[in-house]
């Protein structure tokens, strides 16, 4: 702002702007995700029947107007129609993993994609949220649920993410996974029980 103020060159003011504007919509992420993570910790959980389709398509309507999402394709293939669980923490949940699949996608890629799958497994009902994005290097796996970790290459975030997915998940008595290839993508797969 000061530097802003100093400059006459329209050009170099302009920079400082979007500057301001990155700045700002990363304090704002930041907020939501706090606020969200005070209330989460707050809530009784809620169980529930859940249609799981219209909960997927509900959250991928939700991100694929955003300017982020231009060029990427968004696909879901729902092979398990419904889940008995917090419907309010399984959307913090799936919201997470599509903004941050949104978040670092690989721009170098001609076709880029998410895909939410669900399905079966014996006791167990599994959400896979699927993308051709940055992927995560082996090194930070075991660190990316940690509050406010960041890695070198995902500094676009708040570090809150995928620890209010990690938390929603301890309360639904759930588990994650994930499998990544740096340079290929991603899948966090949600693991609910029936």
């Amino acid at each position: 702002v000061n530097l802003a103020r100093k400059e006459q060159d329209e050009e170099k003011i302009k920079t400082y702007l979007e500057m301001m504007s990155m700045t700002l919509d990363k304090q704002e992420r930041f907020i939501k995700e706090m606020i969200t993570l005070s209330k989460e910790n707050r809530q009784v959980v809620k169980k529930e029947i859940v249609e799981l389709y219209y909960l997927v398509e509900q959250v991928i309507n939700s991100h694929k107007h955003m300017p982020a999402a231009t060029g990427i394709k968004f696909y879901m293939h729902i092979g398990v129609h419904r889940v008995f669980t917090d419907p309010h923490r399984l959307e913090i949940i799936l919201n997470n993993l599509v903004s941050n699949a949104i978040k670092y996608h690989d721009q170098t890629k001609e076709e880029k994609f998410i895909e939410i799958n669900t399905s079966s497994e014996k006791d167990k009902i599994r959400i896979d949220v699927v993308d051709n994005g940055m992927g995560i290097e082996s090194k930070d796996k075991s660190r990316i649920f940690e509050m406010y970790y960041m890695s070198k290459d995902r500094e676009k975030g708040t570090g809150l993410g995928l620890y209010l997915v990690k938390e929603a998940l301890q309360k639904l008595e759930g588990e994650i996974e994930v499998k990544s290839e740096k340079g290929e993508g991603s899948t966090f797969s949600v693991i609910l029980k029936k």
